[in-house]
């Protein structure tokens, strides 16, 4: 059959028939922007919140009871993501207010 695959599936040449493109979700935050679509886990916004709450990683580890190494590996996790985005955040304010801009934290949970 032609235009068939081997498995079954129809192969287009070219670009694809519109129907078949998914539409794009956008997430909006609790103060109704837009976030960016940097994909954060729920533990890397915990042990980030954590960090961001103390004066140091070895701190944040102790309050979670993890390695400092674990705290040190998810905040550069993170980093890695806003920086893939775009959006680095080098430093520890930098960070904090990337997570501000997208409804990760509150300002009161800081």
């Amino acid at each position: 059959m032609r235009g068939v695959s081997r498995a079954g599936r129809t192969r287009y040449r070219g670009t694809p028939p519109v129907d078949t493109v998914e539409p794009i979700e956008l997430e909006v935050g609790m103060s109704g922007a837009v976030l960016s679509a940097v994909g954060l886990t729920d533990r890397e916004v915990e042990v980030v919140r954590a960090w961001l709450r103390t004066d140091s990683k070895a701190a944040a580890a102790g309050r979670l009871f993890i390695a400092e190494c674990t705290v040190a590996e998810h905040v550069t996790r993170v980093r890695a993501k806003y920086a893939a985005a775009g959006r680095p955040a080098a430093t520890k304010a930098a960070l904090a207010a990337r997570l501000l801009q997208d409804d990760y934290v509150r300002l009161d949970e800081l």
